[in-house]
């Protein structure tokens, strides 16, 4: 045991110094690589230098380094802080900023870019495309494998905090989205002298059940209180607790495994229903998206002309931002659609709604 245990302590540290030593050299390798960039834009975007092949050799070969050192950056960065809400945003915000160089760089420049200050923008956009592509997978496997732990194993995470004795019964009901008592831990021993049971009603509803209230567990266990069968009846047995206050029942559902179990196939849903709506979204929406798209950046380049005293730019639409558009909205469904799930994780298994 003790052997294993070293061995996982050994692991783990040589992971986090290895991604260290990644985030190190691939922000050294980025920085070169689009510093360099950047130099020979701003240095040739009016005129080309003398041996323009050897600049388009140097140019090709900074994009291919920086690209690699940006991917092996957004892999480290990922590594060490996996599970951060903030790591999807700082990737794709790094990689939007330096894949929108063709965008803002002319703005900055002028009209007219030499052939060489084209290179250089198009190696910036290359290199944020390749941590775009790491952004956007950290993206998608952050989000499906939040979905994918929240629908095996959401509400067996909440039995931990009854012991080993709370599982699932061997007589059980597993009642989609069905109420308290068809749910697989309602015991039946405590079912069949449970006034919400007989009653046809929810635990949750009622702020009192079989998992948190005394007499409730007492009743069934002694068997002194004949709950009627007849539903308007046996609600009259259910044992409303006054001395509490409303708050403390409310954290008592929270805390309950059934009601744990209610929101785990409530999660089951609502999270098809999101996706359909947000392709729904997408699909119906993706053009007029674009034209936005189109206008934000129309206005940007006239307001950008306008104060820098140069008159007004138009922004052209060349196939390079064209397609930097429709990544762009992509990107703005796929960041949504993460917001919503930890907003939906947040309302389900936090607020428990």
């Amino acid at each position: 045991m003790q052997r294993n245990r070293d061995v996982e302590d050994f692991v783990a540290g040589l992971q986090d110094q290895v991604s260290r030593l990644m985030v190190t050299a691939g922000a050294i390798g980025t920085a070169i690589g689009a510093g360099f960039l950047f130099y020979y834009f701003f240095t040739f975007s009016a005129a080309n230098p003398a041996n323009v092949s050897q600049a388009h050799q140097l140019i090709g070969s900074f994009t291919l380094w920086g690209g690699i050192a940006a991917m092996i950056l957004a892999v480290g960065l990922s590594i060490i802080w996996w599970g951060e809400d903030i790591l999807s945003i700082i990737l794709l915000l790094a990689s939007g900023a330096l894949y929108l160089s063709p965008v803002y760089l002319p703005m900055m420049a002028g009209n007219q870019i030499s052939p060489v200050g084209v290179a250089s923008m198009n190696g910036l956009q290359q290199i944020g495309g390749m941590m775009g592509i790491v952004a956007i997978l950290v993206t998608v496997i952050d989000v499906g494998g939040r979905m994918r732990t929240r629908l095996a194993h959401g509400s067996k995470a909440d039995t931990l905090k009854y012991g080993k004795g709370v599982k699932e019964e061997p007589d059980r009901q597993n009642v989609f989205l069905g109420k308290c008592w068809q749910l697989p831990y309602c015991r039946k021993f405590v079912r069949e002298k449970c006034p919400i049971y007989h009653a046809k009603r929810t635990c949750w509803k009622e702020r009192v059940g079989c998992m948190c209230e005394e007499k409730v567990i007492q009743n069934a266990m002694t068997g002194n209180v004949m709950i009627p069968k007849d539903a308007l009846s046996a609600a009259k047995y259910i044992p409303y607790n006054d001395k509490l206050p409303m708050e403390f029942k409310i954290e008592r559902c929270r805390s309950c495994v059934i009601y744990n179990e209610h929101q785990r196939q409530k999660y089951k849903v609502v999270l098809p229903a999101t996706m359909a709506v947000m392709a729904g979204i997408w699909i119906v929406a993706r053009e007029p998206m674009k034209d936005v798209l189109q206008t934000v950046l129309n206005t940007s380049d006239k307001f950008l002309g306008q104060a820098t005293l140069g008159g007004r730019k138009s922004v052209t639409d060349p196939v390079h931002l064209a397609a930097f558009r429709e990544l762009l909205v992509i990107l703005i469904m796929i960041m949504i659609l993460a917001y919503l799930m930890k907003l939906i994780e947040y309302l389900l298994f936090k607020l428990k709604v």
